[in-house]
């Protein structure tokens, strides 16, 4: 409840509840002022408790799971629960199981020390990460080293906790202790004391899923708040949308006029008891003073016009809007026309502060490839030596042709790989790059969904496998196709895995240090499958049989089995598909061996000695393998980094600038068609070259506290990466997704400037950007690369020359050129030249050229600095991230790349096009519906306010009310706080097929024409002018007659509600069930509060301020309804002969297009009638 106070809204309230109980300035009872504080506070403090409840339950669900960590009493491993793990616990997981705590990695099932896992959980990356054991702890998985934890014996030192992911500095110390090593199998590491430097591929961390390996062992490194999950879960982040900061400043204004109101209050009482002499004040009843001094009177008359006047700051008003937004964004999600089917995903909200700015967004930065795209990257063409094979292939595939894992290839290619692949070395090169040069990762099972199936295969390979540990020894009754510890487990179900996983673990576990793991196979491991086998149904057993025979069909080879390929890029599958389908397959990956089968079927054997990965400094990726007694180094990556790498020997030669000059040409030519490309080239070591750069590197990636080591590793790699050969490129489609150019061109109609942000080559972006309608057919293109192009551009745009519509096309270099450019003393000329620029409705802003994530970031930081107008950030991969948080809003795409786009992001779709209704329909709706609920909010207050302000004329300025005590008191949440909430959330300016037929219209919403100063001040100008008739028809209707006071007061507070109710029907443009039974209702309810308060509130509580049954004798009369139609007529007749004036003379556009719309369908019901 404390934590209520944050806002300083609820503390004025608390404030002005502790006021009332001081008997000079208390105006209600007591008690009764402290209802509505109470009831907005608890409103509140149940929807954080909720909240709190949730994340306690999800808290206690994550601590209160099971994992097996070693004991060092009972010389085995137990289960304990997650919350009981310490730092330097000896944990062992299975398949499936997900990662307790940041876990060093020192066993696996798989006899090199490799593990998978799922990081979905922490980055939203869906592909298997390869994890590896340190280079000196790969013995401790040897198929027969029966490793127990008592066997590893070092000092482990780790940095602090921090929150950087892919980060780890840290090292391993083995114990050098002689008599150890003399009892231990592994005396080689503890004879030399030998080191080892813990990297992020070495770690496990918390949250992560183990995949594709029996089972890991580890150690604890860090555990609870300080995994790097932990440092990373900084709670949703906190954006203030436009009309809550312009709402803060209008309820500044409403302080100020609260001030005036008790100024005036407190001066006006001073001069009222002026005017009486003191001599006869003691005849007159109604004046009770606190003081002699007038002064003292006026002050206390001011303390008290606070307590009279407080509804004008509004006590709900925030909550209220935080369930309009709540109920806003419900709808966003439900709306069918934003679910994807064919992936199961609707629109998702992150954030719920923000759903008003998805009506004001005049800049969308996109990212291309997979917001744009399909990211389905299909091999399409390749050029070899110079010379294109795949020119019997058309460029305009239909979309159905085109599937990642269905390649169309080329005929003439592949009978030229089946004649020369062995003959030919620069075919086998290229292809051999293609294939290995990546990290993916080969599976022998595809998953699967069904619950049924995944049941059958996982009892099978339960039946299969030996036990937890995997040492592939294969049921008899079972073909040997079932074996080894790369067949997937991920099918088996979450309830089996709890059911009897763990128990045969537990099995496994209690004997493995006294008995080798062979000897326990058949009597542990098999004992219990079979059990589970004998309990199954007959529909499962014909299932296995099935099964059974289908893999007795197939040969046991490698060129038979069934390949599955996982991978971290879209790109490298793409690759290693299409190498598959001209005939060289992967078949088997390790840390330490490829096998592939070649279009011979012959098998192949490549040895892996290092793998230099990708990033987005070297923009290159390479593999070091031993070849047919050479050493290769493979690389693959963009063409600028590989022509720079290229040997000079080979650039001067002949054969190689001819080589270089056809591929330059093939390269522009795949990419004015929108593909992809990527250069591939090799270069052979000598072992001198290779055992020096190895010794080199190693010290460098051993010695993790090496000032400048990322640098020096930068150059290391270089020294491989040079001297290379071009073997040829590839290119690779990326098609657009469906409906992205209407949706595209219908955001333009909108106002709104699209800015590409994309790291492809320029003739790519280029070729996108037209096929997107982003380019226009007969535009300008200004391509900014120099310093001379800016000043042509600067002049161009800051002069207006421009004719014909005009593209400006920047490089990452460009923003750095431009602030260059611009005079440091006028440093607002930059902002100038884009301001200039954004007001030109012809021009396009499109950043192109290797934008890297801190690039686009810095890009959307900058055009929210210097652009007018909101800019919203939509990508779908981790390097959309950063501008994504920057952005105003961020929308994450729900795609191929993972989910950290959609995890980082405020709203999340799952398709671009999506976008478009998204802004155009929800964005409008959402922004005019706040706008006109706080406007509506601040106007009621107003009016209700001076109410009791013109009451203060004909009571000499007490501080006295006629209004009912706990009615007046709770008037502004429970009998007018409902309708203006449903208001919120279902009113509808204009249809949906007006709005998406008419773009333009959001220009309403874009610009903020529904909610500015002018509308505030209007509301307050209506507020005051209605309160007025409404209170001086009253006054007029009772004057010189015996109504009672308390009577006159209920005529006013219905007055008061009816006109309120029938101001916001006249703003209502949509009559929905909902709305009709809500504002009805509370009609009925306001009569009955009356009817029902003399019977029972006035008993209960004992209060006789009121006279009884005041309600009962006021409707009565036909001079109460006539005055309270009456004052409604008046109040509200301004406002109808305005909008009737308006919408005859200047109609809105959104009146207008609606008109249109209707005449429309009308006409066409007519014709069909006629017909």
């Amino acid at each position: 409840m404390i934590l209520q106070f944050r806002r300083l809204a609820n503390a004025y309230f608390v404030i002005i509840v502790c006021m009332n109980w001081i008997p000079w300035f208390g105006v209600y009872n007591k008690y009764i002022g402290i209802i509505p504080v109470a009831i907005v506070l608890l409103l509140t403090a149940i929807k954080d408790l909720i909240e709190d409840l949730r994340r306690s339950h999800s808290d206690k669900e994550v601590n209160g799971r099971f994992c097996h960590v070693w004991s060092r009493n009972d010389n085995r491993f137990r289960k304990i629960v997650w919350k009981n793990i310490k730092v330097g616990d000896f944990v062992h997981l299975s398949v499936n199981e997900i990662i307790p705590a940041d876990i060093l990695l020192l066993r696996s099932s798989d006899e090199s020390g490799t593990a998978f896992v799922e990081t979905s959980n922490l980055d939203g990356e869906t592909s298997l990460k390869q994890r590896r054991v340190p280079r000196h702890a790969i013995p401790f998985s040897a198929k027969d080293s029966n490793f127990i934890p008592t066997d590893f014996r070092a000092t482990v030192g780790c940095e602090h906790p921090n929150n950087e992911v892919y980060q780890m500095v840290g090292r391993i110390v083995y114990d050098t202790d002689p008599e150890f090593a003399k009892k231990s199998r592994y005396s080689s590491i503890y004879e030399s004391g030998v080191l080892d430097v813990i990297c992020p591929e070495n770690m496990l961390l918390r949250g992560c899923r183990i995949r594709n390996t029996t089972f890991v062992e580890g150690l604890v490194l860090y555990t609870g708040k300080d995994t790097k999950t932990a440092r990373n879960n900084s709670g949703p982040r906190y954006k203030r949308s436009s009309l809550e900061v312009s709402t803060n400043k209008f309820i500044l204004c409403c302080v100020v006029i609260l001030v005036v109101m008790c100024l005036i209050g407190g001066i006006a009482s001073i001069l009222w008891f002026l005017s009486f002499d003191s001599k006869f004040e003691d005849d007159i009843i109604y004046i009770n003073r606190v003081s002699t001094s007038p002064v003292v009177e006026g002050l206390i008359m001011f303390a008290a016009s606070i307590l009279n006047y407080q509804v004008l700051i509004p006590l709900a008003l925030y909550i209220s809007i935080e369930v309009v937004k709540l109920g806003q964004l419900f709808f966003f999600h439900c709306d069918l026309e934003m679910y994807d089917e064919k992936s199961d995903t609707a629109m998702e909200y992150k954030s719920f502060n923000i759903p008003e700015e998805l009506g004001q967004i005049q800049y969308i930065m996109s990212d291309k490839t997979g917001t744009l795209t399909e990211n389905v990257m299909v091999f399409r063409r390749c050029s070899i030596a110079g010379v294109e094979y795949c020119q019997d292939i058309p460029y305009d595939l239909s979309q159905d042709e085109v599937k990642a894992d269905n390649v169309v290839i080329s005929q003439n290619l592949a009978n030229t790989l089946e004649d020369e692949f062995n003959s030919n070395q620069m075919l086998f090169d290229f292809f051999l790059n293609m294939a290995i040069c990546n990290t993916v990762v080969v599976n022998k099972h595809r998953r699967m969904d069904s619950i049924g199936t995944a049941l059958a295969e996982s009892v099978t390979n339960d039946i299969s496998s030996q036990n937890a540990y995997g040492t592939g020894i294969p049921h008899p009754l079972l073909n040997s196709s079932f074996t080894g510890p790369s067949a997937r487990l991920d099918d088996i179900t979450e309830e089996r895995e709890e059911e009897y996983e763990s128990d045969r673990n537990d099995k496994c576990t209690e004997n493995r240090s006294r008995e080798p793991l062979e000897k326990n196979l058949v009597s542990q491991s098999l004992s219990t499958p079979l059990r589970k086998l004998s309990s199954l149904g007959s529909f499962t057993k014909r299932l296995i049989s099935k099964r059974r025979k289908d893999f007795e069909k197939k040969n046991s080879t490698f060129a038979n089995m069934p390949a599955v390929y996982e991978a971290e890029s879209p790109d490298e599958l793409a690759l290693v598909f299409a190498a598959r389908k001209y005939g060289l397959k992967m078949c088997r990956r390790t840390t330490e061996l490829i096998t592939l089968v070649t279009p011979t079927q012959d098998l192949l054997n490549v040895h892996i000695l290092k793998v230099l990965p990708f990033d987005s400094k070297r923009k290159k990726m390479s593999i070091i393998v031993r070849l047919k007694n050479e050493i290769v180094v493979y690389c693959k990556g963009a063409d600028s980094e590989i022509y720079d790498s290229l040997s000079p020997a080979f650039l001067q030669s002949a054969e190689g600038c001819l080589m270089w000059k056809n591929t330059k040409q093939q390269l522009e030519v795949f990419s004015s068609f929108g593909l992809r490309t990527l250069c591939l080239a090799k270069r052979i070591l000598t072992p001198k070259e290779f055992d020096e750069w190895s010794v080199l590197h190693s010290e460098l990636e051993s010695d993790a506290g090496l000032a400048g080591r990322e640098e020096k590793l930068q150059n290391s790699f270089k020294l491989v990466e040079s001297d290379l050969t071009l073997l040829g490129v590839t290119a690779i489609e990326d098609r657009l997704q469906h409906g992205v150019k209407d949706a595209i061109k219908h955001l333009q109609e909108a106002g709104i400037q699209f800015w590409l942000l994309t790291g492809d080559k320029m003739a790519t972006a280029k070729n996108i950007a037209r096929s997107c309608g982003l380019f226009p057919n007969n535009c300008d293109i200004h391509v900014i690369e120099e310093k001379e192009d800016v000043q042509i551009a600067y002049e161009t745009v800051m002069q207006r020359q421009s004719i014909r519509p005009s593209c400006l096309v920047l490089t990452a270099k460009s923003l750095t050129l431009i602030k260059d450019l611009m005079p440091k003393r006028k440093k607002r000329r930059c902002y100038l030249f884009f301001s200039r620029v954004s007001e030109l409705p012809s021009q396009l802003l499109f950043l192109i050229e290797q934008m890297t994530p801190s690039n686009k970031a810095e890009v959307v930081e900058f055009a929210m600095k210097c652009l007018r107008g909101k800019v919203l950030a939509i990508g779908d991969g981790a390097n959309d991230v950063p501008m994504i948080q920057k952005a105003d809003v961020g929308i994450g795409i729900a795609g191929q790349e993972g989910m950290q786009a959609v995890m980082a992001s405020d709203f999340a779709l799952s398709r671009f096009r999506y976008l478009e209704k998204l802004l155009l329909v929800h964005g409008h709706w959402s922004y005019s519906r706040i706008a006109n609920t706080l406007l509506y909010f601040l106007y009621k207050n107003v009016m209700y306010v001076f109410v009791m302000f013109w009451c203060q004329l004909y009571n000499g300025f007490s501080g006295e009310t006629p209004f009912d005590l706990v009615y007046s008191m709770i008037y502004p949440i429970v009998f007018t706080g409902a309708q203006p909430l449903i208001f919120g959330i279902y009113d509808q300016v204009a249809s949906k097929e007006v709005l998406l037929n008419a773009p333009h219209l959001y220009e309403i919403t874009r610009e903020g024409k529904l909610y500015g100063a002018r509308h505030f001040w209007l509301s307050v100008a209506d507020g005051i002018w209605q309160s007025a008739a409404v209170y001086f028809i009253a006054q007029w209707t009772y004057w010189n007659t015996e109504t009672g006071y308390y009577s006159f007061g209920f005529l006013l507070l219905t007055s008061v509600f009816f006109v309120q109710i029938i101001h916001l029907a006249m703003e209502t443009h949509c009559w929905t069930v909902p709305i009709c039974v809500v504002y009805g209702f509370f009609i009925f309810v306001h009569f009955i509060f009356f009817f029902l308060e003399g019977a029972i509130i006035q008993p209960v509580w004992n209060y006789k301020d009121i006279p009884a049954d005041v309600a009962v004798h006021a409707v009565v009369t036909l001079q109460f309804w006539l005055a309270l139609l009456l004052s409604a007529t008046v109040a509200l007749y301004p406002r109808v002969v305005l909008k009737t004036v308006i919408n005859t003379y200047k109609p809105s556009t959104i009146f207008v297009e609606t008109v249109q719309m209707k005449n429309k369908s009308s006409r066409k019901v007519d014709v069909a009638a006629v017909c």
